[in-house]
């Protein structure tokens, strides 16, 4: 163990890897270091230039090395049943060479853990979701792939309202942390929203991804998540998937859907992704078509942005995205829907906005009136929310099934917000009834 720091351009290689690994190099305080070591070599300037040459041996080591082709880990099943499956579906991504497998064998995934209801995505429909998991009774995770909760409104820097209908949960929230109509702390929201739900007993991984689903037949069982300690399972009785992109459901062989054009070409809603200096809370952007599945289009953006605002104190950790992949529901909610003001047996939420676009709209009906016109209210109904043919999980946010040009209205900040918090009481509801989440009492919702 290395005891005295002699600087990042004197410092021996050999106390960051494992000389019987050559794969393997370790960046950080877990290296071979004393705590005072590890102090000094935390310093930005030295951090950075140990980084630089730690990424040289890297590249070198890695020429003359060659992929593995084959390994086995274990000998468990990881199935509960015959009847349970893992479900992770991978998107190779578009400048990848050919893509190969690799054989590991039969393996085993640990259990996590085991809750009543798991909500995966923290954001402004799936934080206040998970409280109110929390607040009816039932054990509840949160598991959020970022360090701050709340989504748009505070890691998207979209501190102030536009539309949306504000009362019910989100007149609550704005009360406890003194929003107006100039808008709010971003801080103190994600910071409310935090310790509300610790204080109704709920649990929160941060930096942590649902990637996979666990499915029997037809009844979603729990969650394939990866965090910093490695991939397992999270079992629940009821899932909300709060991804904004129904990430979760796809992995469960929900049928989804996207915006295409005439062409055949992607035609999205435009995307935002803001800068951010100390203290900001509204940095409002729009000029960019992502698909948010998208690992490289994720990445280009965010390039672009640190080139953009390199005078900034930061860039935003969230894109800004206003429509993206959809479940195809028990319901499709419709632009003729809102027009006509239909109402429906099941209305488990209000809302109101304009078609706020941001695109060129996909219904017809669109082209013979000004789009961006009056506001307007409409219902949604819970069949909204729950994947056609899968039970045992609720799909919220901007993941719910709407056609493409009725997201103007689904996606105002207020609200998302009640809608998490009413799909939250649904899932509690279900998980009371083994998940069923078609079996709850609408009425008492």
């Amino acid at each position: 163990m290395l005891q005295i720091w002699p600087g990042a351009t004197n410092v021996d290689l050999k106390y960051f890897g494992d000389a019987s690994n050559p794969r393997i190099l370790i960046l950080g305080k877990y290296a071979a270091l004393s705590a005072e070591a590890a102090t000094k070599m935390k310093r930005p300037l030295e951090f950075m230039a140990l980084g630089s040459r730690l990424g040289a041996l890297a590249s070198r080591r890695a020429a003359t090395m060659s992929f593995v082709d084959g390994t086995s880990f274990g000998s468990e099943t990881a199935t509960a049943t015959s009847k349970t499956v893992i479900c992770e579906k991978s998107r190779p991504l578009r400048m990848s060479p050919e893509i190969k497998s690799l054989r590991f064998g039969k393996q085993s995934l640990p259990v996590l853990g085991s809750y009543d209801v798991l909500v995966v995505g923290g954001g402004t429909a799936g934080a206040p979701a998970a409280l109110a998991s929390a607040e009816s009774g039932a054990r509840t995770l949160l598991v959020e792939y970022l360090d701050e909760l709340g989504g748009v409104g505070t890691a998207g820097l979209i501190g102030k309202y536009w539309y949306g209908i504000r009362d019910g949960f989100t007149a609550r929230i704005d009360k406890a942390i003194g929003a107006s109509a100039q808008g709010w702390n971003v801080v103190t929201k994600s910071e409310w929203m935090r310790q509300q739900i610790l204080k109704a007993e709920g649990e929160i991984w941060y930096r942590s991804f649902g990637c996979g689903a666990l499915v029997e037949s037809d009844q979603v069982r729990g969650v394939i998540v990866a965090t910093p300690r490695g991939r397992g399972v999270v079992l629940a009785k009821t899932v909300i998937d709060g991804t904004g992109n129904s990430d979760i459901a796809a992995h469960a062989n929900a049928r989804t859907r996207f915006s295409i054009g005439s062409k055949g070409q992607l035609s999205v809603q435009l995307s935002g992704a803001p800068g951010r200096n100390l203290e900001d809370h509204y940095n409002n952007t729009c000029f960019a078509l992502v698909d948010d599945c998208d690992a490289i289009d994720l990445w280009h953006l965010m390039l672009n942005r640190r080139a953009a605002c390199y005078r900034k104190f930061d860039v935003g950790q969230l894109v800004d995205s206003r429509e993206r992949q959809r479940i195809v529901g028990d319901y499709t909610l419709t632009t003729q829907d809102i027009l006509i003001g239909r109402t429906f047996p099941d209305t488990v939420l209000r809302l109101k906005s304009n078609f706020d676009a941001a695109a060129f709209p996909n219904s017809t009906i669109l082209m013979i009136k000004n789009m961006k016109g009056p506001a307007y209210t409409c219902n949604m109904p819970y069949r909204c929310f729950l994947p056609k043919g899968l039970s045992g999980i609720i799909v919220i946010g901007l993941g719910a099934s709407t056609e493409r040009d009725a997201i103007t209205l689904t996606r105002m900040q207020p609200d998302l917000q009640n809608q998490g918090y009413a799909m939250g009481l649904a899932a509690a509801m279900a998980a009371s009834c083994c998940g069923k989440t078609r079996s709850i009492d609408i009425k008492a919702l």
